[in-house]
């Protein structure tokens, strides 16, 4: 990988000039969606046009109401063709971002520190390239089967923790691992520099490509933000969204700005949900990171225990962030925090009055006796606390307000339940905090 310029761009605007545009007889019109505001209230609309201002609905009944996004919490976009949370596909191919957005899409090819990608199914979908100053990991070829899936990621996961390693990695199938400084990629094949020399690897060789960590650019954070999840199993977060809809497109599209800078384009009918951010809510990756730590009360029967274990798809970095995407036997959580019994997570909370909600469930129970509990605290004391869960009692939500005079001590924290956890995990997902 030749030396990248680390430029931070200015902070973009967030609106977007412009109508919402009208559909006319000849396009498609959008999916249903269930729209819950922010004050809890939830609606139902037949048709929904959106830009970064605002969003316009159009009831069952033809009567029609716009609604600023400061007001709207979540769309659910309801369709029986659609696949719930827990039916989303396993990508082959996905492209890992700096700021925990996964593009479930393959790599076309990397030059002049570009990556193109492109979809085999979605062909409606469109991309510009990507800036590889954005890109974490670009996934070749990952295996299909829960436990080979497992395995890959956590291989991948140990090359990108490896504090010594200033070398970008090509993953190889058979597990080998091949250091050096990643020129291009092509269709047939791969150039790095090894000691000065160039060296070729064919690309059908390759399951995944790492790259260095330090040449790396996290995207500048934004006023509003916009997260969107869509039915091939892709999650990435946004600056700017509009509807779009051209004299001969077939199908209403949405294009959305991504954090890292680069525009997509996808049909609304692939969209699952969007979730909305304004500048009074806060996700966990937002609040400044205190301390993680692991005390597991029978450490002498785990298996490649640490001082500090967090089962986590992303690592904490100078970026701050901790969540990344919980792929399960049952369901896919994304933007999720992934964390052992006897683990804590603590972060810094400033003065002022919030309201935390979110959910918490257990994933890899196997038994009825394998059981977890989760715990918030504030300075120490518990602020809520959750029964237990296990196979029959799998998930609880929480929503707490918050009270806070002077900056305080946020912290999550799993437990064992009363005869073990038998290697369960704790999953943390739809975690927020309002600003009250």
């Amino acid at each position: 990988m030749n030396t990248r310029l680390l430029i931070y761009c200015a902070l973009m605007p967030v609106y977007l000039l412009g109508s919402i545009p009208v559909w006319s007889a000849d396009h498609e019109p959008a999916l249903p969606a269930r729209i819950q505001l922010v004050s809890a209230q939830v609606m139902t609309a037949h048709r929904v046009q959106m830009d970064g201002n605002e969003l316009a609905i159009t009831a069952d009944d033809g009567t029609s109401s716009r609604w600023p996004w400061k007001e709207i919490s979540r769309i659910d976009f309801r369709s029986e063709a659609k696949a719930a949370f827990d039916g989303l596909p396993v990508p082959q191919h996905e492209i890992w971002l700096t700021n925990g957005d996964r593009i479930a899409a393959f790599v076309k090819e990397i030059q002049n520190e570009k990556l193109q990608i492109g979809w085999v199914e979605q062909t409606d979908w469109q991309a510009e390239p990507i800036p590889l100053e954005s890109v974490e990991v670009a996934v070749l070829k990952a295996p299909t089967s829960s436990f080979a899936r497992g395995s890959f990621r956590r291989r991948i996961q140990s090359l990108r923790v490896t504090a010594a390693r200033k070398d970008d990695v090509a993953l190889l199938s058979n597990g080998d691992e091949l250091p050096g400084e990643f020129i291009e990629l092509g269709p047939e094949q791969a150039t790095l520099m090894r000691s000065k020399e160039s060296v070729q690897v064919p690309r059908f060789r390759m399951a995944a490509i790492v790259f260095n960590e330090e040449l790396l650019v996290a995207p500048q954070a934004a006023r509003q933000r916009w997260r969107v999840v869509t039915n091939d199993g892709s999650a990435f977060t946004v600056r700017e969204l509009r509807t779009v809809s051209g004299e001969k497109e077939p199908h209403v599209k949405l294009e959305f700005l991504l954090m890292t800078g680069t525009r997509l384009v996808v049909p609304l009918q692939d969209i699952l949900t969007i979730e909305f951010a304004s500048d009074s809510l806060q996700w966990l990756d937002d609040l400044p990171l205190e301390s993680q730590v692991w005390n597991p009360w029978l450490p002498a029967i785990v298996q490649d225990s640490s001082t500090s274990r967090i089962n986590l798809l992303t690592r904490q970095t100078g970026r701050n962030r901790l969540t990344g995407i919980h792929e399960g036997f049952d369901q896919t959580a994304f933007w999720s925090l992934s964390m052992s019994p006897e683990a804590e997570v603590t972060w810094r909370l400033a003065e002022g009055g919030y309201q935390l909600s979110g959910r918490v469930q257990v994933s890899g129970a196997t038994t009825l006796s394998a059981a977890a509990r989760a715990s918030i605290k504030l300075n120490g004391k518990t602020l809520w606390g959750s029964q237990e869960l296990n196979l029959e009692n799998k998930s609880e939500t929480f929503q707490v307000d918050l009270t806070v005079p002077t900056e305080e001590k946020l912290t999550f924290r799993a437990m064992s339940g009363r005869a073990g956890d038998q290697g369960i995990q704790l999953i943390w997902s739809d975690v927020s905090l309002r600003v009250k």
